[in-house]
Order: C-alpha cells, then sequence, then structure tokens
C-alpha cells in the first residue's frame, strides 16, 4: 500500500491508523491492538511517508505532526485536544 500512496500521491500525503474499538452492532469483533497500529505507523514511515498517524488510542508519539526537516513536534493531538 505504502509504495502505491508513494508513487501516485507522494510522500507528504496524510496516512492515518484508526483503532477500532467493539461498539453498537460490531460487538463481536476485537478491537485493533495499539502495537498492531504502532507497527502500521512505523512501516509507513520507513517506507518514506512523512505525516503518518494513529487515531482513536492515546498515543502521543503517533498522534503528532512532526518537521519532516528536523523532526521537531510542531502540533501535539490527545484525542480531540490541538495543540500547536
Amino acid at each position: 500500500m505504502t509504495e502505491w500512496i508513494m508513487e501516485h500521491c507522494g510522500d507528504s500525503v496524510p496516512l492515518h491508523f484508526t483503532k477500532y474499538h467493539p461498539d453498537y452492532r460490531m460487538m463481536n469483533n476485537p478491537e485493533t491492538p495499539i502495537a498492531t497500529l504502532e507497527k502500521a505507523r512505523k512501516i509507513a514511515m520507513q517506507a518514506g511517508l512523512k505525516y503518518v498517524y494513529t487515531g482513536n488510542v492515546l498515543d502521543f508519539e503517533g498522534q503528532a505532526t512532526y518537521c519532516p526537516d528536523c523532526g521537531e513536534s510542531v502540533i501535539q493531538r490527545q484525542y480531540y485536544d490541538i495543540k500547536g
């Protein structure tokens, strides 16, 4: 998937991995393990994507936006709270 994104969209397209949690009529499905989200984010970043995020989970590192040049955190997210 990351190869397709790089080829057709470039390395600056945001990619978001969101945690599934059972709710309403889908209570029989297990929630997404946090380790799975972290692994997916790491693979996408190693492939060269600059803006890869995790969501629907408390993950300060995975939800933040970092400068692709210096690596400094420029936007911090915690659920719906955004600080920049």
